[in-house]
């Protein structure tokens, strides 16, 4: 839609561009007051089967999501009907969705070997299938290790002030070397997951002691070991897929991989002459609302600090969620809009979601609160478990697979694909721990909405759930 050329206002008629812009009008407006909404939510805490296979759903999710960025993430669900156990992959593009599918279907048949051999057999087959995931990854990987390489030189001035060598000298071994395999790169962070220089990152991240750039470098500090973490994670998702698997070995036998193509989307609409923030705010609330009058002060406060108008017109079982807005996705299109079969379905969604977009912009604007403190989309990875221990003692608790994963050599061969029938009833899906953090600069983490859509800056983590 437009913007109207004219002074006055140009009614919206068509119902399904009304619908398009009330839901979009809130959700741009708390994108503008802050994109990150609250912190991560968890998991739901089921029992021990659902949280496995809970957890199973979401790193085979994560393994799909080869490379950074929304346009390849990517969610598994699960459907079990009467002729097998279906998993269907959905990823953000046709590109990323057809490769997600090949790799799927190659992955579930390795996994299904695996957990039909005895533990003594496993241990090389499971290294070998970790191998395989990282290197399907290795974009993914190369893109994370260069990101961890700029975040320690944007450290290393402050480590020298510190007069701290020792973690001067441990970062250095992470500082990128474009020979360096990707899985290199992901075991020697695994393998330094339980290392006294971790806890001292977060100790530093944390810290605050009084020097006037420490707020900068925490950030800095903190990207250090929130990217070690992801890369640590390249080794330690695969792990928990086996582990998950041989518990939730019924699923595989038999089992068939589907997968959902992505619809087409419609395009954020365009601002026109109604894209106001006093319009805005009028049709986010109830017809008369008494409250009116309270919010626009408010509102206009907000605008005076924030520069609410000139943004906006720039840029116009809970499941876990990074507590974040993106606004670089669309609903899904419909071709007669609305006199479409899905309008009705369509529209009824989108205000149930409007009803807690508006809810938490209208409480920020009537508190005056601006923005929360930023965070990245994933979850480091790094758990008490593995801080327990310092790194030389870590070999003390590694089971059979970890040091097969950390000794042996890079080789694979293990059989491909799959096969079964059937398909019915969606029973759960996961998205991979929303994981796509896209950045190319660790510092710019604050909040930059002028100009070209941030979405790709660095937690870039949208995704899809079925």
């Amino acid at each position: 839609m437009a913007r109207s050329k004219t002074s006055g206002k140009v009614p919206r008629t068509d119902p399904y561009a009304k619908l398009l812009h009330r839901f979009y009008e809130p959700l741009i407006l708390s994108r503008v007051l802050g994109q990150t909404r609250g912190k991560h939510t968890s998991a739901p805490q089921n029992d021990e089967r659902h949280s496995s296979r809970r957890r199973l759903l979401s790193n085979l999710a994560y393994l799909c999501d080869y490379d950074k960025g929304g346009d390849m993430t990517s969610a598994v669900a699960l459907e079990d009907n009467d002729q097998c156990h279906v998993f269907w992959v959905a990823s953000n593009t046709s590109r990323a969705g057809n490769k997600n599918l090949e790799f799927l279907q190659s992955s579930l048949k390795k996994i299904h070997l695996i957990i039909t051999l005895g533990e003594e057999q496993r241990s090389t087959l499971e290294a070998e299938f970790t191998r395989a995931c990282i290197d399907f990854a290795e974009h993914r990987v190369k893109k994370e290790a260069n990101l961890l390489s700029k975040a320690i030189r944007d450290c290393q001035r402050d480590i020298d002030d510190d007069a701290n060598p020792q973690l001067a000298t441990w970062l250095k071994q992470f500082v990128s070397n474009k020979e360096a395999a990707a899985v290199d790169i992901c075991f020697k962070a695994y393998g330094q997951r339980k290392a006294s220089e971790l806890r001292l990152l977060d100790n530093i991240t944390h810290s605050g002691n009084g020097k006037t750039s420490r707020h900068k470098s925490a950030k800095a500090f903190g990207g250090v070991r929130h990217l070690l973490g992801r890369l640590a994670h390249h080794v330690r998702a695969p792990k928990e897929v086996i582990e998950d698997s041989l518990e939730l070995d019924y699923l595989f036998d038999p089992h068939q991989v589907c997968l959902v193509k992505p619809p087409p989307s419609n395009p954020r609409p365009q601002a026109d002459s109604h894209t106001k923030l006093d319009g805005i705010l009028k049709r986010m609330l109830p017809a008369k609302d008494p409250q009116l009058k309270e919010y626009t002060e408010a509102l206009t406060s907000l605008d005076r600090m924030f520069q609410l108008t000139q943004r906006v017109r720039n840029e116009p079982v809970q499941p876990e969620s990074h507590q974040k807005i993106y606004l670089n996705w669309g609903v899904p299109e419909l071709a007669n809009g609305s006199k479409d079969p899905g309008y009705i379905a369509q529209r009824d969604l989108m205000n149930k979601m409007l009803e807690t977009i508006r809810k938490d912009a209208l409480a920020q604007i009537i508190q005056k609160a601006g923005p929360l403190k930023w965070h990245p989309d994933s979850l480091t990875g790094i758990t008490v478990s593995t801080r327990a221990l310092p790194a030389d003692r870590a070999h003390l608790t590694e089971n059979a697979l970890e040091r097969e994963l950390t000794n042996s050599s890079y080789d694979s061969g293990i059989p491909e694909d799959s096969s079964a029938t059937g398909s019915q009833t969606v029973e759960e899906s996961s998205s991979p721990s929303l994981d796509n953090d896209d950045s190319s600069n660790f510092e710019s983490q604050d909040e930059v909405v002028n100009g070209r859509d941030s979405d790709s800056a660095f937690d870039s983590e949208g995704g899809v759930s079925m």
